[in-house]
């Protein structure tokens, strides 16, 4: 796998588990692996298309092959590390503010004095 991915038209990776995903996409970078970075609502959509029932890890490894075969999705380059880091801080205060529910702070918490 690993020759196949060093070149161009290489295995996708399935953008679905957001922190695995991108710590896993940017160790692929490292070692100089060509990767694609798929959305699997597209992917989903792509198997609708094909009237794709099967639910099994097979099948849907046959059904991203066939879907980069077709669409030959464009290889993900690793943004800039002053890039990375602010994805990074938003994403946090993102998962922050969300873990209440409604982006609001619980009752009874206060920061400062």
């Amino acid at each position: 796998m690993a020759d196949q991915a060093r070149r161009p038209g290489s295995p996708p990776l399935h953008g679905d588990h957001r922190y695995l995903g991108r710590a896993l996409a940017h160790f692929l970078a490292q070692q100089q692996l060509f990767i694609s970075v798929v959305n699997p609502a597209q992917i989903h959509a792509f198997g609708r298309a094909e009237l794709n029932r099967a639910k099994t890890d097979k099948a849907d490894a046959r059904l991203i092959a066939r879907y980069c075969q077709m669409h030959r999705p464009a290889l993900w380059v690793p943004p800039a590390e002053e890039i990375a880091t602010l994805q990074a801080l938003v994403q946090r205060l993102e998962d922050l503010l969300g873990a209440t529910g409604d982006g609001k702070q619980p009752a009874g918490s206060s920061c400062g004095a």
